[in-house]
C-alpha cells in the first residue's frame, strides 16, 4: 500500500515534457530505460489500462523510477542510448549486430598496402566497405591487379610477386608516382566507380595495340577481366551518383530485423543486418532508436532511405543537422529501394527465428513439455522406447533417456524380444512390462515416451494399470508429428518449430537410431553364424 501510494505522488508530479524516465526495482537496480515525448502520459502507462505479459511483468517489479527532462524529443533519445550502453538494463532491447563485417584499409605508410581491419580506427588510414562477400579473395585479386605491395617492410630486392608481374616493387625505388597513380585508380574503384576505371584500362588496352604494344596491352586486357571478377555484379539501381543508405525493417512476436543496404554509383556495394529481441514488447520506437545508435558511429551518408510507416521524426530532425536528407517515399526509385530493404530485412527475421529455435535451451522444451501436457513436475527424467525389426526376424527394442533435456546415454538400454512371430503391440508390452518390473525411486522417469500412435499408447496404459502407476504417458507418430495423450480424444498437433514438440523429436529419432543400430548388429551376427 505505501509503495502504490508512494508512486502514485511521484506519477502526479510529473511533467508533461519529453524526457528520459528509468524504472527501479526494490532494491534500486535499474530495470528499464525509456524515452517519452510527454513524462506524465508514458510512465504513468506502465501502472494503468491492460498490458501485454512481458510490460505487465515489469510493472510488477517497478518500485521507484526517476525522470530526467530535455529540452526535445531528440535530445531524450540521444540521452536514452548513452544511458542504456552505461547501465544495461535487463528490460531493454538486447541490440545484435548480425557479425563484425571486414573493411578494406588503405595504410598511411608511403607505399600504402591494402589490409584487412576488422574495426575502423582513428588512424588516418582510408578504410572501404564493411564488405559481406569473401574480402579475402576480393583483397588478393585487387593486389595483383593495381601491383600493390605485399610485403610488411619494404625490402631490398623484388619479391616473387614482381616477377609474375603483380606488385609494382616499389622496394627498387623512384616509383612513387606510378605507385600513387595506381593507389588514386583503387581509391576510386573501392568507392564503386568502376566505370571509369573500366573505361581507362579499355583506353590504356587500345592505344597500346595500336602502338603494337603488345605485352601493356595484354596487362590491360588482364586487369579488365580480373575486375569483372571482382566488381560488385549489380546493376545500375540508381539516376545519379548521390551515397545513400536504404533501411528495411520487420518485426516479429517478440524480435525484429533491419538491413542497411548502402548504394554507391547507383551500385549497392554493401549491406548489414540487425535484430534484436528481449525481455520486454517491441518498443514503437525500436527503429528510430536503431538508426540514432548505428549513425552515433558511422559516418552519414548524403540520403538516408527509411519505409514511411514508421514514424522517425526525432531522428529526421537529428539527421538534418547533420547535413542529411531523410526521405520516406511512396512512390519512385526510392520506394522501389524500399521495397528491396524490406524484403530483405524480412527475410532476415526468419533467418533470426529460426536460429533463435535452434538456439533454444532443453530448458526450454521442458517447460514446454510441461504446459503442453500438463505436468505437475518439470520432466527431468524422460524415456523413450522403440521397436525394430525386419519382418519380424531380430525384433529388438531400445529405451532412450534424456536427462534434463540432454541424452544420457549411460541410461541406454537394449532389449531382446522374446516373441514367436512379429507382433510390434506384443513386443511394445513385452518391453514395458521387463521396465516396470526394475522400476525403483532411483530411475523412475517423470514422462515416458511411446513410438508410435493411438495403438502403442493403448498397450502402455495397459501396462502401468497391472502396475498401478501414475507416471505421465504420450505416443509421438512419426507421420504427421501428432501426440496422443490417455484419456484425451484428439491428437495435439503442435508447430514444427515449437521447444516441446522438437523435444520430443529428439528423444523419439534417439530412441529409433539406438533400435535401429542394435537390430543391424544382431542380424550381422546371426548372418556370419549361418
Amino acid at each position: 500500500m505505501e509503495q502504490t501510494e508512494h508512486l502514485a505522488k511521484l506519477l502526479k508530479n510529473l511533467p508533461a515534457k519529453p524526457g528520459v524516465y528509468l524504472h527501479l526495482d526494490a532494491r534500486g537496480k535499474i530495470l528499464y530505460i525509456g524515452k517519452a515525448k510527454d513524462l506524465k502520459k508514458r510512465v504513468s502507462s506502465y501502472f494503468r489500462g491492460e498490458k501485454d505479459a512481458k510490460t505487465a511483468a515489469l510493472a510488477a517489479k517497478i518500485a521507484e523510477f526517476s525522470t530526467i527532462v530535455t529540452q526535445s524529443e531528440t535530445e531524450a533519445l540521444l540521452l536514452e542510448d548513452s544511458l542504456i550502453k552505461k547501465h544495461k538494463p535487463p528490460y531493454n532491447i538486447d541490440l545484435k549486430d548480425d557479425k563484425r563485417y571486414p573493411y578494406l584499409k588503405l595504410t598511411t605508410e608511403k607505399y600504402a598496402r591494402l589490409i584487412i581491419s576488422r574495426q575502423r580506427f582513428n588512424d588516418g588510414g582510408k578504410y572501404f566497405g564493411p564488405y559481406a562477400g569473401s574480402v579475402r579473395d576480393a583483397l588478393r585479386a585487387v593486389q595483383g591487379i593495381f601491383g600493390l605491395r605485399r610485403c610488411k617492410t619494404l625490402g631490398k630486392k623484388p619479391c616473387l610477386y614482381f616477377q609474375i608481374g603483380q606488385c609494382l616493387a616499389p622496394c627498387l625505388g623512384g616509383k612513387e608516382a606510378e605507385y600513387q597513380k595506381e593507389i588514386s585508380a583503387l581509391t576510386d574503384f573501392l568507392r564503386g566507380d568502376y566505370a571509369a576505371l573500366s573505361a581507362d584500362l579499355q583506353k590504356q588496352m587500345a592505344a597500346a595495340a595500336q602502338n603494337m604494344d603488345y605485352e601493356t596491352a595484354a596487362h590491360c586486357r588482364d586487369k579488365l577481366q580480373a575486375l569483372e571478377k571482382v566488381m560488385v555484379t549489380q546493376s545500375v539501381v540508381a539516376p545519379d551518383n548521390i551515397s545513400r543508405d536504404v533501411w528495411g525493417f520487420a518485426a516479429g512476436q517478440n524480435i525484429w530485423a533491419a538491413v542497411l543496404l548502402r548504394i554507391q554509383h547507383g551500385r549497392i556495394t554493401g549491406s548489414r543486418s540487425f535484430s534484436a529481441g528481449g525481455k520486454r514488447a517491441l518498443a514503437s520506437d525500436s527503429f528510430e532508436r536503431l538508426l540514432m545508435n548505428f549513425y552515433s558511429d558511422e559516418t552519414i551518408p548524403a540520403e538516408i532511405i527509411l519505409p514511411a510507416e514508421y514514424a522517425c521524426g526525432a531522428f529526421t530532425a537529428w539527421a538534418g543537422a547533420r547535413q542529411a536528407r531523410v526521405w520516406q517515399p511512396q512512390s519512385g526509385f526510392r520506394f522501389d529501394f524500399v521495397q528491396m530493404g524490406v524484403y530483405n530485412a524480412r527475410k532476415y527475421l526468419q533467418e533470426r527465428i529460426m536460429a533463435q529455435l535452434r538456439e533454444a535451451s532443453p530448458a526450454d522444451g521442458l517447460k514446454r513439455l510441461q504446459e503442453i501436457l500438463a505436468l505437475e513436475t518439470l520432466p527431468r527424467r524422460i524415456e523413450c522406447y522403440d521397436i525394430s525389426h525386419i519382418q519380424g526376424s531380430e525384433t529388438v527394442a531400445s529405451q532412450a533417456v534424456l536427462l534434463d533435456g540432454v541424452p544420457g546415454k549411460s541410461e541406454y538400454r537394449k532389449y531382446i524380444i522374446n516373441q514367436d512371430k512379429p507382433d510390434d503391440f506384443a513386443s511394445m508390452e513385452e518391453v514395458l512390462t521387463r521396465r516396470c518390473m526394475r522400476l525403483d525411486d532411483s530411475n523412475r522417469p517423470d514422462l515416458v515416451v511411446i513410438d508410435g500412435g493411438k495403438g502403442q499408447l493403448g498397450v502402455a496404459v495397459r501396462v502401468w494399470k497391472n502396475f498401478d502407476l501414475t507416471i505421465p504417458l504420450c505416443a509421438l507418430a512419426k507421420r504427421e508429428e501428432e501426440i496422443f495423450v490417455p484419456r484425451r480424444g484428439e491428437p495435439l498437433v503442435l508447430p514444427r518449430r515449437d521447444a516441446g514438440l522438437r523435444l520430443l523429436q529428439t528423444i523419439r529419432d534417439e530412441a529409433h537410431r539406438f533400435a535401429v543400430s542394435f537390430h543391424r548388429l544382431r542380424r550381422k551376427k546371426r548372418t556370419l553364424a549361418e
